[in-house]
């Protein structure tokens, strides 16, 4: 197994997993990668015939779950109109408000509001990224799992929560589709 190593002013940092862990991993979802914290392109979905995806939401309250199917194609056609639109207020690779403090919806169970979010499993590995991405829930994530996934792309890790979400968005769309709208 071979890792990256990077020369930084007489230090050697070695990028990869740490020793004992391996650069794949068994897939966890059918639209996830083999290698930790990536998704599978657009193309390579719709090839496979993977046209929509599935993840789970629970109550903050009664704790109730609820499976969620997203299209994939509707979905991301969504996000990248948002993109499109507020790109230009963006130009300090900030995340926007709505991708920071991400609405959460209504419990069937409780019939409470504001209370569904998106279920984050603790192992990092785990992570349904393409169901965060495509609900636009990524601001569920804390810092960690952000930089988790940042690390692993080989993207900057070392900002605030809102560079940190902002980074993860287009890292994560430029998977998806890799096009000049995405580039960080």
């Amino acid at each position: 197994m071979e890792v990256p190593v990077q020369e930084d002013e007489g230090k050697k940092r070695v990028y990869g997993p740490k020793v004992g862990k391996g650069l794949t991993i068994d897939r966890t979802f059918p639209w996830a990668g083999t290698e930790r914290a990536i998704i599978r392109s657009l193309e390579s979905l719709l090839s496979a015939k993977i046209n929509t995806i599935t993840g789970t939401v629970q109550c903050k309250i009664c704790k109730g779950r609820l499976k969620v199917q997203y299209d994939i194609l509707e979905k991301f056609e969504k996000l990248k109109a948002f993109i499109v639109a507020e790109k230009p207020n963006m130009q300090d690779k900030k995340a926007p408000y709505a991708w920071q403090h991400p609405k959460r919806g209504s419990c069937y169970m409780c019939l409470r509001h504001n209370t569904m979010e998106p279920l984050i499993w603790p192992k990092k590995q785990g992570i349904n990224w393409l169901f965060l991405l495509l609900g636009q829930t990524i601001g569920f994530c804390n810092e960690d799992q952000l930089r988790y996934l940042c690390k692993h792309n080989h993207v900057v890790r070392s900002g605030n929560m809102e560079e940190l979400i902002y980074n993860t968005y287009f890292c994560l769309c430029k998977m998806l589709q890799p096009i000049e709208l995405f580039d960080l």
